[in-house]
């Protein structure tokens, strides 16, 4: 599905426009996503799966289903996390990673990621695929990534693929599968207790 003929982009502006309005009309989505993080120190990838929910504005929940539950959640400045046994929340503005994962996974659904500063953007397309290779720009965030590859699905212009590529070469990818846009989604489902 991801191995596909891409050209580069001649109006990347037009492209970048199209996404733009098209991501401004989600009030929500849910996808199940596959996860995997490819690491040089093991052969073989591990793989997780789960449920991925986001709500306007800017809430986000990973439910990992397999092989072990667990549940981030990104909600109005806060990062919490829970690990079946307790709960750990995090204050995103303290830290300006945790303020990149955020801008990285809420911007790649409502557009804002391709009008940021903090990165330089390439675009290529092939028939049904357009692909966003993200550069990052600041030195802090390039110790924790040289690059993003987004894959959005031109039917819809949602994110179908999802890769941070570390400069370990170490990288994580998340594909999204069985996507639903704009299907009513509670606030409860973006707090944890």
């Amino acid at each position: 599905m991801f191995s596909q003929e891409y050209v580069e982009v001649k109006d990347a502006t037009a492209i970048k426009k199209k996404i733009t309005e098209a991501s401004q009309k989600f009030n929500s989505l849910q996808a199940d996503f596959l996860q995997e993080k490819n690491m040089s120190m093991l052969s073989e990838p591990t793989v997780s799966k789960g449920k991925f929910c986001y709500k306007k504005e800017n809430k986000v929940r990973l439910e990992y289903t397999h092989p072990t539950k667990s549940v981030l959640v990104l909600n109005d400045g806060k990062m919490m996390m829970n690990d079946g046994k307790k709960t750990t929340q995090l204050d995103i503005h303290r830290s300006r990673f945790f303020q990149q994962f955020n801008n990285i996974i809420t911007g790649s659904v409502n557009g804002q990621l391709f009008s940021s500063k903090d990165f330089s953007l390439k675009f290529f397309e092939s028939k049904s695929q357009i692909k966003i290779e993200l550069a990052p720009t600041g030195k802090s965030m390039k110790n924790f990534l040289n690059r993003i590859v987004m894959i959005i699905d031109k039917r819809d212009f949602t994110a179908a693929r999802l890769e941070m590529h570390e400069p370990s070469g170490d990288h994580t990818a998340l594909t999204f599968l069985h996507k639903l846009v704009n299907s009513p989604l509670q606030d409860s489902l973006f707090t944890l207790r």
